[in-house]
């Protein structure tokens, strides 16, 4: 491989697994506080918000991940299109604001 382009691919990867993280911990806090609301133990009041920026970092590491495949040449350019086009789409929505 060529040196230059696995530099590329390090750095890549680094930036995918702390978005990994990110989206990992964001997709646990939402099955919880789904949990949570279906026992009756949390108001719907109370993990609305938590729940929606929830999925907003959800879709926002399904950007970063696929801009990580597309950086280093690891997924198919479908593959890219459509997490770039999950970000784009929750921007124009408002989700982000």
């Amino acid at each position: 491989m060529n040196p230059d382009l696995r530099r590329q691919a390090v750095a890549g990867d680094a930036r995918a697994r702390r978005w990994t993280g990110i989206g990992l911990v964001a997709a646990v806090l939402v099955v919880v506080l789904q949990a949570l609301l279906l026992t009756g133990l949390m108001p719907f009041e109370y993990q609305v918000v938590p729940v929606s920026l929830s999925a907003v970092a959800d879709m926002c590491w399904a950007g970063a991940i696929s801009a990580a495949g597309a950086r280093t040449g690891t997924l198919p350019a479908a593959v890219t299109r459509l997490g770039r086009a999950t970000v784009v789409w929750t921007r124009a929505c408002g989700s982000t604001s």
